[in-house]
């Protein structure tokens, strides 16, 4: 996947969304206690990275706020406009403050603007993000497709990636 390649910025535009694990995986503990858990970086296992993108993963991870115990969250970092065929390249972390490994399957997110439109709905499906080990985040490029694109232009600023939960009921 050369998509990670894009991950050369240390400026975040976007946001953090947060839910309980519960929320989106089955079997998932509920939340107990309050301490915060910071999360650790993880590269997915086929990735070849250079030093440099590495450092700039690790910049990225050790600035993410921490999470309590048993949350699921998508950390915007930022956005590319793809010009071959106006597809938004969206830069996340996908993390997880689970105490063990975790997969998740096909779940539809919502990149969400500035003033809380959708401004873009897609269903992904996060197995090829691969397991996620515990108390980690995991960069990863969300694709949205011009079809997916509900507003004219991408967000620029304070927007975030959003799991809609609602799609799960």
């Amino acid at each position: 996947m050369k998509l990670f390649n894009l991950f050369k910025k240390t400026e975040k535009t976007g946001l953090d969304s947060t839910v309980e694990s519960n929320e989106i995986l089955e079997n998932a503990q509920s939340s107990s206690g309050n301490e915060d858990i910071e999360t650790a970086l993880s590269l997915h296992p086929q990735w070849n990275l250079t030093q440099e993108q590495e450092y700039v993963f690790r910049f990225l991870a050790n600035e993410l706020e921490p999470l309590k115990p048993n949350q699921i969250s998508l950390s915007g970092i930022d956005i590319d406009l793809e010009p071959a065929n106006g597809s938004w390249l969206v830069k996340a972390f996908f993390r997880s403050s689970l105490d063990q490994a975790i997969a998740v399957g096909s779940i539809e997110l919502l990149l969400i603007d500035e003033e809380g439109n959708t401004a873009a709905s897609a269903e992904f499906d996060l197995n090829e993000l691969g397991e996620i080990p515990a108390r980690s985040a995991r960069p990863w490029v969300f694709v949205f497709e011009k079809n997916d694109q509900l507003a004219e232009e991408l967000p620029t600023e304070n927007w975030k990636l959003a799991f809609n939960v609602h799609s799960m009921m």
